[in-house]
């Protein structure tokens, strides 16, 4: 999730998937829909490169969502799409536009858009075949402690601050996937890969920087090992912009 995106503060991220997954919306009633058009949809548009000239070989589509108000929001006009693809690339994405171009597997179906009273939001797009075949989470966790519970069982710093202000209530909290290798970009940010029931193999990113000072960014994919040039390209997108890493989240003081 960029964080430079108009949107962002009503997003919310992977803490909230795994309700979304168990209720997943119907099939779209019109063809390239991509969402059931109730609370959600992807509507087709043009976009067009830095030069100002429309982009024919790639889909593009501009997100639109229900707020808790019942009215449709969408984060436009869109601006140009100025990111330089790999040609080999182009015939395997299209794009979305959420306050900034978001690259998508082509032919991939919006398979939810969570919208609740706290402004938080998660994004799930599904592969043609179902979860079994491929699925990516796109998001931020807004709700502070959400946020810093998911987000603990990676960053020590973290897991140090929720015991301490739990108490007696402490109870130590679980990744929600445990990492079958884990990496560091920076002290704030954390990329692991991990496997589930039902689904190829996934890859996720967590940026967190503290209650403080930011929430928590959050994306995942999963695609099969045939597809990794492409995953890589996605993931890359969309892990691009992480917030200033202010605090170090990856270790604890005394």
């Amino acid at each position: 999730m960029r964080a430079g995106r108009g949107w962002m503060a009503g997003l919310a991220g992977l803490f909230f998937v795994v309700a979304a997954a168990a209720q997943m919306p119907p099939e779209p009633v019109t063809k390239g829909d991509y969402g059931n058009g109730k609370d959600f949809r992807l509507t087709p548009i043009v976009a067009k490169d830095s030069a100002g000239k429309p982009i024919t070989d790639i889909p593009a589509f501009e997100l639109g969502y229900r707020d808790v108000d019942g009215l449709w929001f969408e984060q436009g006009p869109p601006t140009p799409f100025t990111d330089v693809l790999p040609k080999a690339m182009r015939a395997r994405v299209m794009l979305v536009f959420d306050g900034g171009w978001s690259l998508v597997p082509r032919g991939w179906k919006m398979a939810y858009a969570m919208f609740t009273g706290d402004s938080t939001l998660a994004v799930g797009y599904e592969a043609p075949g179902g979860r079994r075949a491929g699925w990516m989470n796109d998001g931020m966790v807004v709700c502070a402690g959400c946020a810093e519970g998911y987000a603990a069982p990676y960053f020590p710093r973290t897991m140090r601050d929720l015991r301490n202000d739990s108490g007696d209530d402490w109870e130590k909290p679980r990744p929600q996937h445990r990492p079958l290798h884990l990496t560091r970009p920076d002290g704030c940010t954390v990329v692991f890969d991990y496997r589930m029931p039902h689904s190829p193999p996934a890859r996720e990113w967590m940026n967190y920087i503290g209650l403080q000072y930011g929430v928590l960014l959050s994306f995942a994919i999963a695609m099969p090992a045939s597809d990794k040039d492409l995953r890589d390209l996605i993931f890359a997108n969309h892990t691009s912009d992480p917030q200033t890493c202010v605090v170090r989240q990856d270790r604890v003081r005394g």
